[in-house]
Parts: C-alpha cells; structure tokens; sequence
C-alpha cells in the first residue's frame, strides 16, 4: 500500500479538523484485511501500515487537506 493510496484512504475517513488520538482502521486488500493504525496530533499523522512487514508513514496535514 503507497502513501498515496493512504492519504486517499484517510480523506475520506477523518475529518480535516482531527483532534489527538489514535484511529484503528481495518483495510480491505484483495482478500484480506490491512491493519492501519493512525497516530494524529494537531499538525501530522502517523500513519502504522501492516503487521510484519510494517510501513510506517508521516503525513502533515496540508497533504490531507489537498485530496478532500
């Protein structure tokens, strides 16, 4: 899963006004399930991709903003 296809994702599921916290999202991919796991803060994301083999991504907000 690319970065792109996250910030897709996480348009369409948060709010561009999120608040601190952790977001818990099961993925669909192919026939399985992707976990994702969503560290916000008042400027960036991070973003938890997987399980074993996890990916781990920074996303500021304005990059968020420009796909919603």
């Amino acid at each position: 899963m690319t970065k792109e296809e996250i910030i897709s994702i996480l348009s369409k599921e948060l709010n561009s006004e999120w608040t601190n916290g952790v977001t818990c999202l099961m993925v669909e991919n192919s026939d399985s399930y992707i976990p994702v796991i969503v560290h916000h803060n008042k400027n960036e994301l991070i973003v938890e991709v997987g399980e074993q083999d996890k990916k781990i991504y920074r996303i500021g907000r304005n990059e968020l903003n420009k796909t919603s």
